[in-house]
């Protein structure tokens, strides 16, 4: 349902965006496919510990701990990722906002998998679903309306930041 949600999501970005929009939100959604690799692996580990743990104070700590982390790993990659979307911004011809904003649905990427790996450790298949559902309805719903009332990248790009705000 999510990967169909997802490529549902990039059909009508394409139907809706000029070509040279939807040119400037698949760069933008590159950038964050690359920088996303390393969330798969913070979810697996997760998902080992929490699996591995029965007592919900040692879980709790186990989440507060991992989002410290992520916090100040997720902020570091922020500032680093906004001082080099100056020079990209102008080698890319896309609009520094949009860089920014970019940088925000990232920002919130790394928190995501904690709670999801936790689901998945402690065996909660169908609230990781709805988790993993609700993400992918959010983002559709969200960038529709926003590309519709005229905001183009910037609102496809909101629409996948609200889904991910709606999902952690």
């Amino acid at each position: 349902l999510c990967n169909f949600l997802n490529f549902l999501f990039q059909l009508v970005m394409a139907r809706m965006l000029n070509v040279v929009d939807y040119g400037i939100l698949a760069t933008l959604l590159a950038i964050i496919y690359i920088l996303l690799i390393f969330t798969e692996s913070v979810q697996t580990i997760i998902t080992k510990y929490s699996a591995q743990e029965k007592d919900k104070g040692k879980l709790k700590n186990l989440y507060m701990r991992s989002s410290k982390k992520a916090l100040k790993f997720s902020l570091l990659l922020y500032v680093f990722y906004l001082a080099v979307s100056i020079p990209l911004s102008f080698l890319l011809k896309i609009d520094y906002f949009l860089l920014s904003l970019n940088g925000l649905v990232i920002f919130l990427s790394f928190f995501i998998p904690i709670s999801r790996g936790m689901m998945q450790g402690k065996e909660r298949f169908k609230a990781l679903s709805i988790n993993m559902a609700l993400e992918s309805t959010g983002k559709i719903v969200f960038g529709i309306i926003f590309v519709m009332i005229g905001w183009k990248v910037f609102g496809a790009l909101t629409g996948i930041l609200l889904g991910g705000v709606l999902s952690y």
